[in-house]
């Protein structure tokens, strides 16, 4: 018997049609996971020639905004994994809007950004370590 042009055989799901996935945390991830490897490309090569300008502190900024928008977004902290609540999105709230003000206003807090990531690391690593110990 031929098939008619209307006809179409059982449908079979393909890798290719299947829907992704993916949580919340995946996407942040991966799209962070991006812009760093292409972020880092470009300094890789523009900074040792002198053809981009370079200030250390950027990268305490940078660092504060990206900690900062994991926070509000999935609750994960340098001190480990809380649960959201309105005082932890406040906080990282806070901590964005530092980063960012000292990402677009130079010189700005400096050494307030600078000691700040500095204790937050410390701090963190710390708490980090003795969870580890401890469990």
């Amino acid at each position: 018997m031929a098939s008619e042009p209307g006809d179409q055989p059982p449908s079979t799901v393909t890798a290719a049609s299947s829907e992704f996935d993916f949580t919340l945390e995946e996407v942040i991830l991966h799209v962070l996971a991006a812009f760093m490897l292409l972020f880092g490309l470009v300094l890789l090569f523009a900074i040792p020639t002198a053809s981009l300008p370079y200030s250390p502190d950027s990268t305490y900024r940078l660092f504060l905004v990206i900690v900062a928008l994991l926070v509000i977004t999935m609750g994960k902290t340098p001190f480990g994994d809380v649960r959201r609540s309105w005082m932890v999105i406040v906080i990282g709230i806070i901590a964005a809007v530092l980063g960012m003000t000292a990402c677009f206003i130079p010189g700005a807090m400096s050494s307030v950004i600078h000691d700040l990531v500095g204790a937050v690391l410390l701090c963190g690593g710390g708490v980090l370590f003795l969870l580890l110990v401890m469990i």
